[in-house]
């Protein structure tokens, strides 16, 4: 406003837009009219200076199984309100372990904030477990191709590994010959993709059907009570020293004491009925009480090549009197 010797107090106008949101200097012209055809000019320096640096936002982390991509984040200005950040590293990581984003927000007025940001990337392995039904042997010396036990849209760019290290394993071809008879695993890992691909297959291989043997197979419970059944430890088909040549019996009690050990096990005339069997820890006399034990049989089979191979079962037994 200014005085006039009228008009008393004239406000006084201008064509410049309010407000005034440019940087820098802006002169606005004021012009003051007192309506009788005198009318005065005055400028103004209008100022404006952004000091005021974006906020700087705490960011989330970004977790991703196999890979991870994080997007660019806001934040808020004084002066320019929403500033979205820019960064010059990747947005997208496929490699294990934690990744780090700087993010720039610059308002264009000469102020920068920086903001950090974790991409996290787990790699997951897909595991898909295959159990073959059937028991594998050598009985006809013929070699198991692995690869017709996986799903038929496997992909055919994987690799075998033999995990038991058994040996037997060449690329998918699998050759039972002068195997131990065991439980064993191989896997098929296909690492092309961000997450490997893994199928296991899981396999029985039995060698007593080599030479038509019976099945070793251990009954987990006997009761020597005196009514002449179930009175002893039985192991089925151990005596067959054609099959199995050598074989040797340790009986332990749930506090891990051996209260009976023998070899050549035969189900009639060397054969565990409950005693200790002159064990020292135990009276042999009393016979042993009515509980759980643990036994470990080791036993030796004949292979097709009529080589001697080396088995072992174990686990627990149930004496009840």
């Amino acid at each position: 406003t200014t005085t006039d010797n009228c008009k008393g107090t004239i406000t006084g106008t201008t064509t410049t837009v309010f407000p005034i949101t440019t940087q820098g200097t802006t002169v606005v012209t004021w012009t003051f009219n007192d309506g009788n055809g005198n009318i005065t000019t005055a400028t103004q320096k209008v100022i404006v200076k952004d000091i005021t640096a974006p906020v700087a936002p705490t960011l989330a982390d970004v977790t991703g199984q196999c890979s991870a991509t994080a997007t660019a984040p806001t934040t808020t200005d004084n002066c320019k309100g929403t500033i979205t950040g820019t960064t010059n590293d990747p947005l997208t990581y496929t490699t294990q372990g934690t990744h780090i984003i700087t993010w720039t927000f610059n308002d264009g007025n000469g102020n920068i904030t920086t903001a950090t940001q974790k991409v996290i990337v787990n790699i997951v392995p897909s595991i898909t477990t295959i159990t073959v039904p059937e028991i594998i042997n050598s009985i006809n010396g013929t070699p198991v191709d692995l690869t017709s036990y996986l799903p038929q849209d496997a992909p055919k760019n994987g690799t075998w590994v033999d995990t038991n290290n058994s040996g037997a394993l060449n690329g998918s071809i699998l050759n039972p010959n002068n195997v131990a008879s065991a439980d064993y695993s191989f896997q098929y890992i296909i690492e092309t993709q961000a997450c490997p691909i893994i199928y296991v297959i899981n396999l029985k291989i039995d060698q007593s059907f080599v030479l038509g043997c019976g099945t070793i197979n251990v009954h987990n419970a006997f009761s020597p009570n005196g009514d002449q059944f179930n009175e002893v430890f039985k192991i089925d088909n151990i005596e067959d020293t054609l099959c199995y040549p050598e074989n040797s019996v340790e009986i332990y009690n749930r506090w891990g004491i051996l209260v009976y050990e023998t070899k050549g096990y035969d189900n009639v005339n060397n054969v565990f009925k409950g005693y200790s069997e002159g064990r020292v820890t135990v009276d042999k006399n009393a016979g042993l009480p009515t509980g759980t034990y643990f036994y470990i049989l080791n036993y030796t089979s004949v292979g097709l090549q009529n080589e001697i191979i080396p088995n072992k079962k174990q686990g627990y037994l149930y004496l009840t009197r």
